[in-house]
């Protein structure tokens, strides 16, 4: 199966991080689908079509840290399986999304931002995934709307549907904590 994807792929350096990133994480990525799907062959499905997605975005994964890399797998594999569980008509589950580091600044705005990013975190991670797995792709990523509607097989409208609405039940949780200043999020 290896071999299907790196036919997708140009460079010698890309499909060397590609069999790392396949070695590494395909046994994970199995277990996330299978926890949505539970069905071996769906989840072998979700999989596959997950790593051909990552195939398509080696040069943009090349940037990524190991734990972007991860996280963006993780992602796309769940989204994958969403599409293939929403065929069969069963409702959704919601899986962890690992965190990301913060910037570095000064000592107490580094913790003041750890605080408030580790918030953030928690409210995204128990959002509805529609919304927080495109507020990861978009804030985290660094991703398009265009980047995102193809990683997540959705229209670039649907993507923007579901920022404005993680944006706005971030907003609303971060109210309820005191914490929104009023900035946008």
């Amino acid at each position: 199966m290896l071999h299907q994807y790196l036919a997708l792929i140009d460079t010698e350096a890309e499909r060397e991080r590609f069999t790392e990133l396949y070695h590494e994480h395909q046994n994970y990525m199995f277990c996330v689908a299978m926890k949505i799907l539970h069905d071996e062959k769906l989840a072998e499905d979700a999989v596959h079509d997950a790593f051909m997605s990552a195939a398509k975005k080696i040069s943009k994964i090349m940037k990524m840290s190991c734990n972007e890399s991860r996280d963006y797998l993780i992602i796309i594999v769940r989204n994958a399986a969403f599409r293939i569980y929403n065929k069969n008509k069963r409702e959704l589950p919601s899986e962890d999304i690992t965190e990301p580091s913060p910037e570095h600044h000064s000592v107490q705005n580094e913790v003041e931002q750890r605080n408030m990013h580790k918030r953030m975190m928690e409210i995204i991670r128990g959002m509805n995934p529609n919304y927080g797995d495109v507020l990861m792709l978009r804030y985290y990523h660094g991703m398009n709307n265009s980047e995102i509607a193809e990683a997540l097989g959705i229209t670039p409208q649907n993507v923007r549907v579901r920022l404005h609405r993680g944006k706005e039940l971030l907003r609303e949780e971060l109210e309820r904590d005191d914490l929104y200043d009023g900035a946008t999020v």
